[in-house]
């Protein structure tokens, strides 16, 4: 089946005809040692586990968890856009040289037989002598990966013994998922799933609230449990990603003067902002009017769109803190700010714009990492708190 992932590869192929620079260093909001102490008593959630990776190093974030008995560890990019856990198996040859799933050392594994219910099988396949609902899945960036359904234990945080569906891999395309991240972890709605998505899985058996946090700043984590933190929150408008509606875009208070933003999904695979042509072009026009009152936005001020960070240039910025914010507008009323520092990523003593092109509005880890993000399934919902609240899982 053909689906779209929300993922890096994805963001590359967008900026593939605009800029050469692959990997983006991030300046972090700093929070006092002081404030942090104090909001670990009010925002410590039933389960906050640790983040790894960021826009900086692999363009992603991801999750140590572990399959099988006894556990096996693996690291799943952690993925708003998709709804299946997949991971390398150790059958795979052309799943690079990470951990990978051995089913065969887990005696806690089973066969997905062909006609099981609520499996969305490709064709029926043998696998260790059995028949086997088996997958295909191919993304918009031109990946995929084949393999078969099983089952098997899942451990994450201190939630074990958790039994869930994962498509084992056998067979992908070159750099499915960057070293050293083994997998995927779709945590979204069952409608865009193959399998059955693990993250309902988690939430029935170990008994805790549908849904949870993402805190994707200075101290990458995921949280489970009812949120505690004073989230503004929006409503879910399509059950299958986590789609909201967004209102408006301002540069520094003033509308960029577009309604129409599509479809517009809040997206942890997705490294950057990405907007339609025509709200990106009216962006760079609201940019572009801020020159009257500041001629010193060095690759703004006297440029075209194509000469400008908006065509993928890159520039020296002497300070960066003269650039407008940026306000995402979301329904009812909810205004996010977005800072510079956010949106111009620094790249061999250049910046470059964290912002491009695609059909549709996809709000990613540049716009993401400002906030304490909350994915209420429970309530259908997004929640948006001030990063410092989010939890310390050091």
């Amino acid at each position: 089946q053909k689906r779209d992932r929300m993922h890096l590869a994805i963001v590359l192929l967008a900026l593939a005809s605009l800029v050469s620079c692959t990997t983006f260093p991030l300046k972090r909001i700093e929070v006092t040692r002081e404030q942090k102490a104090h909001l670990r008593g009010l925002t410590k959630r039933d389960n906050d586990i640790p983040l790894q990776g960021g826009i900086a190093t692999v363009g992603l974030f991801y999750a140590s968890i572990e399959l099988g008995t006894p556990p096996q560890p693996l690291n799943v990019q952690v993925d708003t856009g998709s709804s299946d856990l997949l991971v390398y198996g150790a059958q795979c040859k052309s799943c690079g040289s990470g951990a990978k799933y051995n089913f065969r050392t887990s005696s806690s594994y089973a066969v997905v037989p062909c006609d099981e219910k609520g499996f969305r099988c490709s064709t029926c396949e043998q696998f260790n002598g059995e028949d086997a609902c088996s997958f295909s899945d191919y993304y918009g960036d031109g990946t995929g990966v084949n393999g078969s359904v099983i089952t098997d234990m899942l451990t994450v945080g201190t939630y074990s013994d958790i039994k869930i569906a994962l498509g084992n891999i056998q067979s992908s395309t070159q750099n499915f998922e960057p070293a050293p991240v083994d997998g995927i972890w779709g945590v979204s709605y069952p409608d865009l799933a193959i399998t059955k998505p693990a993250i309902f899985d988690l939430f029935t058996q170990a008994g805790v609230y549908k849904g949870y946090g993402l805190c994707l700043g200075e101290n990458p984590s995921m949280s489970f449990g009812e949120p505690s933190a004073d989230f503004q929150f929006t409503p879910i408008t399509q059950v299958r990603y986590f789609d909201v509606q967004m209102n408006d875009l301002q540069v520094n208070g003033v509308s960029i003067g577009q309604s129409n933003f599509s479809e517009t999904i809040v997206d942890s695979g997705t490294t950057l902002l990405l907007l339609p042509p025509k709200i990106f072009a009216a962006l760079y026009q609201g940019m572009l009017s801020q020159c009257d009152s500041n001629s010193n936005l060095v690759g703004i001020c006297g440029t075209s769109l194509n000469t400008s960070l908006f065509g993928g240039q890159c520039f020296s910025i002497p300070d960066t803190s003269i650039y407008p914010t940026l306000t995402v507008v979301l329904q009812p009323n909810i205004k996010l700010d977005i800072p510079p520092s956010a949106y111009l990523l620094p790249q061999n003593n250049q910046y470059c714009l964290g912002i491009a092109v695609t059909s549709l509005t996809i709000l990613g880890d540049v716009f993401m990492q400002n906030f304490n993000v909350f994915f209420d399934i429970q309530n259908s919902q997004v929640g948006f708190a001030d990063p410092s609240s989010c939890p310390s899982t050091k």
